[in-house]
């Protein structure tokens, strides 16, 4: 299976808004100033610590650069820290209207219903992959205050971070639907906005992809038939990995 990532968009006026480090190499470094607008983007990381054990930590550039581990992904906010919901104080300026905030701006960012995707661990070690739709009559969404409770409270997650969300929000298991899509990315809907269907993924630039270490079962796994215009194919492919 395979799911969006962390955000991974190239600024003309300040370079990439996130850490991204696949197999020992650093693919993307923060490279956005303090003083950016989306500099809060990178507020924590998910980190692979061992072959089944994960870590998410709070830092910056430096801390995930300085890291002696093979796979980092940093995004935000944090929602959940070692069973603590700060996820839920992220936002300083809840109540009211902020179309005068930039639509970037963490208050706004984050205070406002979507599509949201978010990793998570519980105390038993189990990797939580959590993808919310939204923008639609049959889903609007959630804010990063809901998302945390939502992690905290019913599935029982004691670390858990925010990821890319809106347009990039996809999940995928090979053969569950004609396109392995299994739920309603919102791009589709963008020219019919009553369209709810498993279609509409967008090519992100990375994703974080869950594959059996079995032989046998890894072999099955890849005779599965999926439409040619699935996410996983997008992100297999180099050619179609986008800056």
């Amino acid at each position: 299976m395979a799911v969006n990532s962390a955000y991974f968009e190239k600024l003309d006026d300040g370079g990439y808004v996130s850490f991204h480090k696949s197999n020992g190499k650093v693919d993307q470094y923060v490279e956005v100033p303090t003083t950016h607008t989306r500099f809060w983007k990178h507020q924590a990381a998910f980190v692979q610590t061992g072959e089944k054990d994960f870590a998410f930590i709070q830092g910056n550039q430096r801390l995930y650069d300085s890291l002696d581990f093979a796979n980092i992904i940093s995004s935000a906010p944090l929602l959940i820290s070692d069973g603590i919901p700060v996820g839920k104080y992220f936002v300083t300026r809840k109540a009211g209207d902020k179309s005068d905030l930039e639509s970037e701006h963490p208050d706004r960012h984050q205070a406002g219903l979507g599509p949201r995707m978010a990793y998570a661990k519980t105390a038993d070690n189990h990797l939580l992959l959590l993808a919310v739709d939204g923008r639609s009559p049959k889903a609007q969404g959630i804010n990063a205050e809901e998302l945390t409770d939502f992690l905290s409270q019913y599935l029982y997650a004691t670390d858990a971070l925010n990821m890319d969300g809106g347009g990039s929000v996809t999940m995928f298991v090979r053969g569950a639907t004609p396109t392995g899509v299994v739920n309603y990315p919102s791009d589709q809907r963008k020219t019919d906005i009553n369209s709810f269907e498993h279609i509409g993924q967008r090519r992100n630039g990375a994703a974080l992809l869950v594959m059996p270490t079995r032989p046998k079962t890894l072999k099955k796994m890849q005779q599965l038939e999926v439409a040619k215009d699935s996410i996983a194919f997008d992100y297999n492919d180099p050619k179609n990995r986008k800056n």
